[in-house]
């Protein structure tokens, strides 16, 4: 818990304990998954996340005018999570007009069809993991989402995507792999999706390339591609943003 080291975030809040289930490849090497069972014993990972009973503690520590990874550890649409527990963290977030939210799901499915009952605050910016080009589904099922800002984390990238329409989609993210099992990453995959989210009017953030330690060889053809909303921009200017009303 506590400041982010993913350069877009300022902090992470991990309502729900670490926990998941392998879903896809890009699952393959889960930092989440290494990182808790080193400290928690092996296995520890793979089951069902449950809601940290630190939660609101947690997130009343946070400061205003941060932008905050949600359950970066866990998956916020896991199909085992009741319902109601999803409801409180978007509840929670709407609360926090201060800050910026910000969460991916593989889980799409669930996100499409039960997205509208629960609270879509202004302040939230929903997306889902593309690894690769079996799993561009996900993107359809954000755009039928009730999300209001949606954005799509194109990590760990493991393989070339033919062009993929993006519009409604509003930010990208691109990465490969990181750690000493790093799968191979060519900068073309992320440069042609860069391309394909700018035609959309959508914003890109290329966050690494391939290297033991993430957020290393970010650059392509030695530029930097790191740009961010400017809703999170204005936040880091002090500028509010104007709240919108509420729909739930």
């Amino acid at each position: 818990m506590g400041k982010s080291s993913i350069n877009y975030l300022d902090y992470v809040w991990n309502p729900y304990t670490s926990r998941c289930r392998k879903v896809s490849a890009g699952c393959k090497f889960c930092y989440a998954e290494a990182m808790t069972d080193r400290y928690a014993g092996a296995g520890t990972f793979r089951g069902t996340p449950a809601l940290r009973y630190t939660a609101d503690k947690l997130l009343a520590d946070i400061p205003a005018g941060q932008v905050v990874g949600v359950n970066f550890l866990s998956d916020t649409w896991h199909e085992d999570v009741p319902l109601a527990t999803i409801q409180y963290v978007h509840s929670r977030i709407q609360e926090r007009p201060d800050c910026i939210f910000v969460y991916t799901t593989k889980r799409h499915q669930r996100l499409a069809v039960e997205s509208h009952k629960v609270a879509m605050p202004f302040n939230l910016w929903v997306g889902v993991s593309v690894e690769d080009a079996a799993n561009v589904d996900r993107i359809t099922s954000l755009r039928h989402s009730f999300a209001r800002n949606k954005w799509v984390s194109f990590e760990p990238l493991i393989g070339g995507i033919s062009y993929i329409p993006l519009t409604g989609i509003d930010w990208i993210v691109t990465g490969a792999e990181s750690g000493s099992q790093r799968r191979p990453f060519d900068p073309e995959w992320a440069k042609r999706l860069g391309e394909d989210a700018h035609r959309a009017g959508a914003t890109w953030y290329h966050k690494q390339g391939s290297h033991q330690q993430p957020g290393r060889n970010a650059k392509i053809s030695g530029q930097l591609y790191q740009d961010v909303p400017a809703a999170f921009r204005a936040l880091s200017q002090q500028t509010a943003p104007v709240e919108q009303p509420r729909l739930f």
